[in-house]
C-alpha cells in the first residue's frame, strides 16, 4: 500500500450563510463518512499485517514474527557459516589460494598423505606412525628450499637416485596447509636448482625435456605433472613412462 492517504476524505465545503443548516447536516454526514472510511482502512491494514508473505496464511503477528526470526537465524545464518567453512577447507579458489594435493597430486616432501597419487613424485611412504610424501633426489639441494620443511637429507646420488629423508622426530605437515601452484601444464616456469622447483605449477613439477637431436634447439623449462597413463596428460602432451612425467608431444614447442 502507498504511504500517505490513499484517497481524499476531506474536501472543500461552500459555507455561504443561506446554506448554514444544510452545511451543518453535510458536515455531520461527512464526519460519519470519514469515521466509516477510517474503520474500513484500519481493518484492511490489519488484514495485511496478519497475511503470510508466502501466501500460506498466517496465525497472527506473534507467530508470524517468530517464524521469520527463526528462519533467518537457523537457515541463512547456518548455511552461510557452513558454506564458508567448507569452501575454505576444500580449497575453494574464490576464498583464497587453493590448498592440498590438487587434481594432479602436487604435495612435496614432508606433507602428510594417504596415497601415492597425492605426492608430486608418487611416493607416499610410511615413516613411523605417519605417512608422508618423499621426493626423489640425487643431490642434497633437491631436499632443500625456502618454504619447505627443513632438516631433510638426500640418501641418493646422481647415478643412484634416492629419496628426501626426514630428520628424526619429524611430524608431517597437514596436506590442507600446502598452497598449490597456479600455473597449468606447458606454462613457463623458473628452474631453481632445489626443492622449490615446480611449486609454482599445479602439478608440482618444472622440467626440461629434449628429444630433438638438433644441437641448436634449447627447449624451455615448463610446468608439468607426474603420469602413469596417457590420460594423465593434457592436450599437446604425452606420458613419458621412463620419466613418469607428461612431456610435450611434439618438438619444437614453446611454453605459455
Amino acid at each position: 500500500m502507498r504511504e500517505g492517504r490513499p484517497w481524499a476524505i476531506d474536501r472543500p465545503v461552500n459555507r455561504a450563510p443561506a446554506l448554514t443548516l444544510f452545511s451543518s447536516f453535510g458536515s455531520l454526514f461527512r464526519r460519519s463518512l470519514s469515521s466509516l472510511a477510517a474503520i474500513t482502512l484500519a481493518f484492511a491494514c490489519a488484514d495485511l499485517k496478519t497475511a503470510d508473505p508466502s501466501g500460506n496464511g498466517g496465525s497472527g503477528n506473534g507467530d508470524g514474527g517468530a517464524s521469520s526470526s527463526s528462519g533467518s537465524s537457523s537457515g541463512g545464518g547456518e548455511t552461510s557459516s557452513s558454506g564458508s567453512g567448507t569452501g575454505s577447507s576444500s580449497g575453494n579458489s574464490t576464498l583464497g589460494p587453493a590448498k592440498g594435493a590438487g587434481d594432479y597430486g602436487a604435495l612435496p616432501f614432508g606433507y602428510c598423505c594417504t596415497s601415492d597419487s597425492e605426492c608430486r613424485d608418487r611416493h607416499c611412504v610410511q615413516v613411523g606412525s605417519q605417512k608422508m610424501c618423499q621426493d626423489e633426489c640425487g643431490y642434497p639441494e633437491t631436499c632443500q628450499g625456502k618454504g619447505l620443511p627443513t632438516g631433510f637429507t638426500c640418501n641418493g646420488t646422481p647415478s643412484d637416485r634416492g629419496q628426501c629423508v626426514p630428520p628424526s622426530g619429524f611430524t608431517c605437515l597437514p596436506a590442507n596447509t600446502f598452497t598449490l601452484g597456479t600455473k597449468p601444464a606447458m606454462s613457463c616456469c623458473t628452474p631453481t636448482g632445489n626443492g622449490t622447483a615446480g611449486l609454482e605449477c599445479m602439478g608440482g613439477h618444472c622440467e626440461y625435456y629434449k628429444e630433438s637431436q638438433d644441437p641448436n634447439y634449447e627447449p624451455p623449462e615448463f610446468c608439468t605433472n607426474h603420469c602413469d597413463v596417457p590420460a594423465d596428460c593434457g592436450k599437446g602432451m604425452k606420458c613419458q613412462l621412463e620419466l613418469g612425467l607428461c612431456v610435450p608431444a611434439n618438438e619444437t614447442f614453446t611454453c605459455d
